[in-house]
């Protein structure tokens, strides 16, 4: 009996082996790595954002194809336009019929130069899509740019803009937020309800 009272409590003791926060090895660690990858989110993605260094933008026409399709996702860190190179994926501003529309195409040529009523001489970025066949017919100015393509997310933009029409929200937020609205209801009227 007493053999058996030793062993039980041998068994106890590992089982129970936690530390001082009451967690085991395994959860403690769990809880390690959750925190650090919090850390990593906010300060590459919540803080950028809110300092507007980082924008997600849908794509929604195929002029960068095969590289960046129509429904992707893309997004975009600002950068100086110093740091822009032949090659690189830029997004700008481009105003045309006077809508400003956000533009995503590759930088093929850059040129420094002087504008008149400006003391110093002006980035201008000439620009391609990947499906175009000649380049874009005017230079963008180092004034509209808005950034640097860091990453890609395919398909997302479908089910973003999809969300954005009428039956996106009925069918993603009004439907859904009345169903739990109802079953919270009737969750506390039963709790009244009980004597």
């Amino acid at each position: 009996m007493i053999q058996m009272k030793k062993k039980l409590s041998k068994i106890n003791i590992k089982q129970k082996k936690s530390y001082a926060i009451g967690l085991t090895k395994k959860q403690l660690i769990t809880c390690i790595i959750l925190l650090i990858s919090g850390v990593f989110i906010v300060m590459g993605i919540v803080i950028p954002v809110a300092q507007g260094n980082l924008h997600f933008l849908v794509v929604i026409s195929s002029s960068m194809d095969p590289t960046i399709r129509s429904g992707d996702v893309i997004v975009v860190r600002s950068i100086r336009p110093e740091d822009v190179h032949v090659n690189d994926v830029i997004t700008y501003k481009h105003i045309l019929e006077n809508r400003v529309r956000y533009i995503t195409h590759r930088v093929i040529n850059i040129t420094k130069e002087r504008v008149e009523g400006k003391e110093k001489s002006i980035i201008f970025f000439q620009t391609k899509g990947d499906a175009n066949e000649n380049p874009d017919s005017y230079k963008v100015s180092e004034e509209n740019l808005i950034g640097k393509l860091i990453f890609l997310i395919p398909l997302i933009g479908y089910l973003i803009n999809f969300i954005h029409q009428t039956i996106g929200l009925l069918i993603f937020i009004y439907i859904p937020g009345t169903i739990i609205i109802f079953i919270e209801i009737k969750k506390i009227i039963k709790i009244v309800k009980k004597p």
